[in-house]
């Protein structure tokens, strides 16, 4: 494809509104979407827990049958439920999951704090201030595998920033691994001026204080995005000299039975687009164990 190349791929007919079009500053005056675990149910997570790790099965091996949540789980079914080993602060981006989850056991020195922002919200204002560049990112363009290259497959892989399926707007976007790409890979496409314009205009709404929200963690807080209308970032943090107080977040990726259909260009990242979708994410979890070891890291800090 050319950097000439005109937008063929389907695109909403408008502004989108419902409860995915939030601004941050309104969610922040907002408890609804916080959920407070009581007693019992924390309670209710410490015995599921024994019971998991007596029956020795792998973490990959949870299901609703082996880790059962009596009170807690029609609640968590009503809420619809790589540059991060450094402290510096991270872009806004999407993983590779339909839900992404993190625990913090441990918080930072200072700073380190999370901020979401709303990618349907984005389209939006996107769409309000400058239509084309919205338009822009419907078309595909080149991501860096980082070396997370199944086999017989290219080091980049393109796809829309934006796509629109199933009357849903899905976003999937890593903005350092676009410009990797370009830096890396003389052989992918080159993006236009104006899918350049549209990258920056994307980062520098991200990062307005008039649209995302800024959340600070405490000690056994948990948090779940739904991946594909919500980017998420990271402030700067210091963390402490003891290696025992250092900042410690787990992280899970979730593919729900029930998530959303996802277009079929995302086959290139996920492995398969369908209901049993997660090769590509089983794939990079290995790869991002073996890495990890090898620098002595634990594969689950975020």
């Amino acid at each position: 494809m050319s950097a000439s190349s005109a937008v063929t791929l389907p695109m909403p007919p408008g502004p989108i509104s419902g409860p995915a079009a939030w601004y941050g500053p309104d969610m922040a005056e907002r408890s609804d979407w916080v959920h407070v675990l009581a007693a019992e149910e924390i309670d209710e997570i410490d015995a599921a827990i024994r019971r998991h790790v007596a029956s020795r099965l792998g973490m990959d091996r949870i299901t609703p049958a082996t880790f059962r949540l009596p009170r807690l789980a029609a609640k968590l079914e009503r809420s619809g439920t790589r540059f991060y080993q450094t402290n510096r602060q991270l872009d806004y981006h999407t993983d590779s999951c339909d839900i992404v989850g993190l625990l913090c056991l441990k918080t930072a020195k200072m700073g380190g704090a999370s901020r979401v922002v709303s990618s349907v919200t984005l389209y939006n204002e996107m769409l309000r201030r400058r239509p084309d560049l919205a338009a822009a990112l419907f078309d595909p363009v080149p991501t860096d595998r980082r070396s997370e290259v199944p086999p017989g497959m290219l080091p980049w892989f393109e796809i829309p920033v934006f796509n629109w399926y199933g009357n849903e707007l899905t976003t999937i976007y890593v903005g350092q691994y676009i410009r990797s790409a370009q830096a890396n890979f003389p052989q992918a496409p080159r993006i236009s001026a104006a899918k350049d314009e549209a990258l920056r205009l994307l980062d520098d709404l991200a990062n307005s204080p008039d649209l995302r929200l800024e959340m600070s963690f405490e000690p056994g807080d948990m948090q779940f995005l739904h991946n594909h209308q919500i980017l998420h970032s990271r402030t700067d943090f210091a963390d402490w000299d003891e290696p025992e107080r250092r900042r410690h977040l787990l992280r899970l990726w979730l593919a729900p039975a029930a998530a959303r259909p996802l277009p079929p260009s995302f086959a290139a990242r996920y492995g398969a687009c369908r209901r049993d979708r997660g090769w590509c994410v089983r794939y990079l979890c290995r790869s991002c164990r073996h890495r990890s070891r090898r620098a002595g890291r634990d594969p689950r800090a975020r």
